[in-house]
């Protein structure tokens, strides 16, 4: 009696008519595309991870090499020189001769 009033509002048919509409072959393959799907989106969030990490530890050790070394002649030369052609204008700017 119990079981009976549970199930009333259940359409137990309908449930049976479509448990019966499915196809096993094509639920194995749909499961069997879903895992390859899930490792694929593992494997590329795994490379982004894997490639991030390379990245920055190329860019720290980059930024090592140039510190431990510091600057090259072309760049000390660089500076300079911007350095001088930044005071030639002033000079020219507030008056000075050359």
């Amino acid at each position: 009696m119990m079981t009976t009033a549970i199930l009333d509002p259940v359409r137990v048919d309908a449930i049976t008519q479509r448990a019966s509409r499915v196809k096993p072959g094509r639920t194995l393959l749909a499961l069997f595309v879903g895992v390859f799907t899930l490792a694929g989106w593992l494997a590329a969030k795994g490379f982004m991870v894997v490639w991030a990490v390379a990245t920055l530890a190329w860019a720290a050790a980059a930024e090592g090499w140039e510190s431990a070394r510091g600057p090259s002649r072309r760049q000390q030369i660089a500076v300079l020189t911007s350095r001088v052609e930044h005071l030639a204008t002033e000079n020219r700017r507030l008056g000075g001769s050359g």
